[in-house]
């Protein structure tokens, strides 16, 4: 009997590998196939800051203004995997990040720190 066991245990075990392989595989063929996807347009606009850009989504974006807050300064600013990051504050504290999309300059993101 316990031949018998270990003989159905090896064959499940396999058809288990065979099937993840098979998982990873298509994983694979879809991803490199599927169609770059684009941020999403959801983005809410903030009171109090001004965005202007005319641009069309794939195109050089021209300016944008982004409003500094009385009293407070740029602190850092960082580009990364197609946005740029600006944290906004006094030299003491952050007070904002925000988010902006390099491909059409829109803000995708704003942190408030409280």
């Amino acid at each position: 009997m316990p031949e018998k066991a270990l003989k159905v245990l090896v064959v499940v075990m396999g058809i288990m590998i065979i099937a993840g392989v098979g998982v990873i595989v298509v994983t694979i063929i879809n991803r490199a196939t599927a169609p770059e996807t684009k941020p999403s347009q959801n983005s809410a606009p903030v009171p109090g800051e001004k965005f202007v850009t005319d641009a069309q989504p794939g195109q050089a974006f021209g300016d944008i203004s982004v409003a500094i807050p009385a009293g407070m300064q740029v602190l850092t600013s960082q580009l990364s995997q197609g946005h740029v990051m600006i944290s906004i504050g006094t030299p003491e504290r952050i007070d904002h990040i925000l988010l902006y999309s390099v491909q059409d300059g829109r803000q995708v993101g704003r942190f408030k720190m409280e």
